[in-house]
């Protein structure tokens, strides 16, 4: 396996490490038959087990959101970890749902009251802030999968489970349990959780002090039509640099928007300039981009992500690109038009439902003219259906030992990434952004 490769999966084992360290120290205390023995002892270790493995992965959340750069090297790319992120907040919620649960149901067959005193808050207040934190992390996710809230009110709800953690954090170390019979064990969650708080801090709660930033200014807003907005903004000062593909997180001040932060792809090479975003008009803040004043100040976060050409494995690249989602091919394509890679081919497809939302189709068409191995291959989905891997592999042909970049709409990515796979196209050539980054 090549270096890189295993390098990006490391992030993904220590997380799954992490996780059943615990588990082992809890299983190590005492026989499996005194913890399972009867039906009051098996729903008392289920309760302790789940709660074990809930405040590890919610540690473990709060740390992967906190866009701490080096973990980009273990994980492959910002994308996927906030991915796993996702993944790991959901199955933390899940086991830390069941705790008190499993507790309470053993307790119903000794004393009704005990158990419900598990559930309501009471006089005891290490109970009380488990209940207190599990009933914010419940209304929070709530607001976050279900609210259709602005990405902003939806953020600010995201980054409250900080003090739903804290509270879970407090029972945890406050309440007799074995995380407190076991020094190992206590040390261990301990640390963890002091990792995640600190990380919380850093990100959020002091995150305009302690994390690098660029300052820009915006020195033209250009509208491209069919709702899409070119802005172009020119370093104050010290200049961010970049590989072709990667994002940012911006924000701009005195410019008559709001002091939202908001990933956006860059669309400029990193040999120009002048730094570019082209953004589509999908929402309140990004509706409101074409008013953005020349001379405002832009806040810059980056850059982030590993989903680049630079990257692909292989000699032959197909590049999908949905929408809006041309924004980080275009950073690509406008930087093959300098730096020309002669061993790089490149079928390049750009997909709209009509023809009219090609709005970089003809430079695109230029690069390629200038550059004979990329092809740029235009599909338009009210003309010729969605587009799908059997019509990729009908004009590009074989897509064996090739690359593929795929990025737009969550799902045209999700239903091509399946279909390529069912067509024997190993995973690991399959490049995505996606943008998952609450």
């Amino acid at each position: 396996m090549p270096q890189r490769i295993f390098k990006n999966r490391v992030g993904l084992t220590v997380v799954i490490l992490a996780t059943l360290l615990p588990m082992f120290m809890w299983l190590t205390m005492m026989p499996l038959s005194m913890r399972f023995g009867d039906s009051f002892s098996a729903l008392t270790s289920v309760g302790q087990l789940t709660a074990l493995v809930g405040i590890t992965l919610f540690s473990l959340t709060i740390i992967l959101s906190a866009r701490l750069h080096f973990l980009e090297e273990y994980f492959g790319s910002l994308d996927r970890v906030y991915r796993i992120h996702h993944y790991s907040g959901t199955i933390a919620f899940l086991f830390i749902l069941v705790h008190p649960l499993a507790l309470a149901v053993a307790l119903v067959p000794i004393s009704v009251v005990e158990a419900a005193k598990l559930l309501i808050p009471g006089g005891d207040w290490a109970v009380n802030f488990g209940i207190l934190g599990l009933l914010l992390m419940m209304s929070l996710l709530v607001i976050t999968f279900f609210a259709k809230w602005r990405y902003q009110y939806l953020r600010f709800a995201h980054q409250i489970l900080g003090g739903a953690f804290f509270l879970g954090a407090l029972h945890a170390f406050l309440i007799p349990s074995d995380v407190s019979i076991n020094p190992w064990l206590k040390v261990y969650i301990f640390s963890l959780a002091a990792l995640a708080i600190a990380a919380y801090i850093y990100h959020t709660l002091l995150g305009h002090a302690f994390k690098k930033r660029y300052t820009y200014i915006v020195e033209a807003v250009n509208d491209l039509g069919e709702g899409i907005i070119e802005v172009v903004m020119r370093p104050e000062n010290e200049v961010m640099h970049y590989v072709p593909g990667q994002f940012i997180f911006i924000s701009f001040v005195d410019g008559g928007m709001t002091k939202e932060v908001h990933p956006f792809s860059i669309s400029s090479a990193p040999t120009e300039k002048y730094l570019r975003i082209s953004v589509k008009a999908l929402g309140d803040w990004t509706g409101q981009l074409k008013y953005l004043n020349a001379g405002a100040t832009a806040r810059i976060e980056g850059p982030f992500g590993g989903f680049s050409y630079l990257k692909g494995k292989c000699g032959r690249q197909i590049w999908i690109a949905g929408g809006i989602g041309i924004t980080p091919f275009l950073n690509m394509a406008r930087n093959l038009r300098v730096n020309q890679r002669d061993d790089l081919v490149i079928d390049f497809y750009y997909a709209t439902k009509t023809e009219d939302e090609m709005v970089f189709y003809n430079e695109l068409k230029a690069i390629s003219e200038e550059n004979s191995n990329i092809s740029i291959i235009p599909h338009q989905s009210d003309e010729k259906g969605f587009l799908s891997a059997d019509v990729i592999k009908s004009t590009s042909g074989d897509l064996s030992n090739t690359d593929i970049f795929v990025c737009g709409p969550p799902p045209m990515m999700q239903g091509l990434i399946k279909q390529f796979t069912a067509a024997g196209v190993p995973r690991r050539l399959i490049h995505t952004e996606e943008f998952k980054l609450l």
